[in-house]
């Protein structure tokens, strides 16, 4: 138990009690619950792939695998005004700030990694000039979005140098997606897009 405004640590079998009490009110599987309500909202092209233990329930910590272009369909639904609201507008809002206990001192590791701050399964860029986060996978995939700029960026990537806990400096980082994001957000305002 924690006193209310300190840092949270996040375990993976917190998501897993999350997952198994939606399970339970809707009486179905996780699978069902996300295609019916996200994935088959973004109009994806293809099935995803939870990840599933040996008992065939949903790992939601080690996340799912999609195709690039289905990545930034999830992505898209992170936009400010979407045309079709997978996630609700507040939610979405709400994540281009750190989490309350972002200046807590127990969060500090978190929010001294390539300046960014730690937000409901997000990382938020906190260089103050663009809103952006992005959404991390294993080894080095992300999904960086821009809502201000509509501008979503997908990272397929494979780091990996022997050592779990280091692949985090080996992939670029915050201040790079962010130039490319207004150079790309430009380019199509230049052209009228």
């Amino acid at each position: 138990e924690r006193e209310r405004g300190t840092a949270v640590e996040e375990e993976g079998v917190d998501t897993r009690y999350v997952v198994g009490a939606a399970e339970r009110v809707v009486d179905g599987a996780f699978r069902e619950l996300f295609d019916g309500l996200s994935w088959s909202n973004i109009g994806a092209e293809h099935d995803a792939y939870i990840c599933c233990d040996q008992y065939g329930c949903a790992a939601t910590r080690y996340g799912m695998s999609a195709t690039l272009r289905d990545c930034a369909r999830w992505g898209f639904c992170h936009w400010y005004g979407a045309p079709r609201e997978v996630l609700p507008s507040d939610f979405v809002k709400g994540l281009v700030e750190p989490h309350p206990t972002y200046a807590a001192e127990e969060s500090r590791r978190f929010n001294e990694i390539d300046g960014k701050a730690y937000r409901d399964q997000y990382w938020v860029y906190r260089d103050n000039t663009t809103e952006g986060f992005y959404a991390g996978g294993w080894m080095g995939q992300r999904i960086h979005v821009f809502p201000a700029l509509n501008v979503v960026i997908v990272q397929l990537a494979t780091c990996w140098d022997g050592k779990v806990d280091n692949y985090e400096s080996l992939v670029p980082g915050g201040p790079a997606f962010t130039r490319v994001a207004r150079h790309v957000a430009e380019a199509y305002r230049k052209q009228g897009l």
